[in-house]
């Protein structure tokens, strides 16, 4: 079940990179797009503890898509998180969005909005952290995924000038 899960997600990274490749050409976010080579993309989970217990195909649950523009990440996941009750909790093929700079260390559970519900942004840190639950689902057309994710980046840049 978790190696079907995985591939379902995996596919629709993939898609989805291919998404935002097309949208990216047609933005005005010429800073993504770096003569030096791709600063955006899938990228693929490191696997640890899947290797070790044999769920090697599991891994792509957490994968995702990054951007990068400067020091600053944004990431588009197909998995959710949440601090409930002092519980992480989780929701596979359900959309989260991350923003934070790769130089500053984080601890990303103490980031984790306090619901998986929908239209909600955590607290974040001073730094400019943080995660958000945008209202589009895992199912929806990758056109209206990546408008919205690029809407993410967009209102971040804008709030940092």
């Amino acid at each position: 079940m978790a190696e079907e899960i995985a591939g379902e997600i995996e596919d629709k990274l993939r898609r989805l990179e291919k998404e935002l490749d097309k949208q990216l050409d047609d933005k005005f976010i010429v800073e993504i797009k770096k003569i030096r080579g791709k600063t955006y993309g899938y990228i693929e989970s490191k696997g640890g503890i899947f290797d070790v217990d044999g769920y090697i195909g599991a891994k792509n649950i957490f994968s995702f898509l990054r951007i990068t523009i400067g020091e600053k990440r944004y990431e588009l996941m197909c998995i959710r998180f949440a601090i409930v009750e002092n519980t992480v909790k989780s929701i596979l093929k359900t959309l989260q969005f991350e923003t934070y700079y790769y130089n500053k260390k984080i601890k990303s559970y103490e980031l984790y909005p306090k619901t998986l519900e929908d239209g909600i942004v955590s607290n974040g840190d001073m730094e400019g952290s943080y995660y958000y639950n945008p209202r589009v689902s895992f199912y929806d057309a990758e056109q209206i995924i990546i408008n919205a994710f690029l809407e993410f980046v967009e209102l971040d840049l804008k709030v940092r000038k």
